[in-house]
């Protein structure tokens, strides 16, 4: 593995946590956009470039809590997960 310095740790982290907000926006910005195609109560809509359509389906899937409430032993399975967050530094 490469080997950098706390400087260019330290802008690492910076970058990291703006890419993180930059995408928290822009994800919000979507849902606004996709909620508001949804109320239009239009199937299709067509842009200059992309086209959207809107579909109502339903999901099944299993209920892993009313499975693991039927079961008296459960099995159960145990990974290691790494993970880095990001959080906006406290100014002193």
């Amino acid at each position: 593995m490469q080997r950098f310095t706390i400087e260019q740790l330290s802008r690492f982290v910076d970058t990291l946590g703006a890419m993180k907000a930059a995408a928290a926006d822009l994800d919000r910005q979507m849902k606004d956009i996709q909620e508001t195609l949804k109320a239009s109560g239009l199937k299709e809509i067509n842009g200059a470039i992309f086209r959207a359509t809107v579909s109502v389906t339903e999901r099944v899937s299993l209920d892993a809590e009313a499975v693991k409430a039927l079961l008296a032993d459960p099995p159960m399975k145990s990974n290691i997960v790494e993970t880095v967050r990001v959080v906006a530094r406290v100014s002193k």
